[in-house]
């Protein structure tokens, strides 16, 4: 992800210089994932709201 420009917060290799939450775990997280069904090949979405401890460090995006 950092070579994308988009490094994740908490990578304390490739992550961004005072972005590294010490002991506390990477920061990722997927809103929504969608994919086909590999036997009925039905969409399928899955969405999630985001993390507990997300919210803790960021508020409310």
């Amino acid at each position: 992800m950092a070579s994308t420009g988009n490094p994740i917060l908490g990578d304390q290799t490739y992550g961004k210089k005072g972005f590294i939450l010490m002991r506390k775990g990477l920061y990722l997280h997927a809103y929504s994932l969608e994919f086909i069904h590999p036997f009925t090949e039905e969409k399928i979405l899955i969405t999630d709201d985001l993390p507990e401890r997300f919210i803790k460090i960021f508020g409310t995006l």
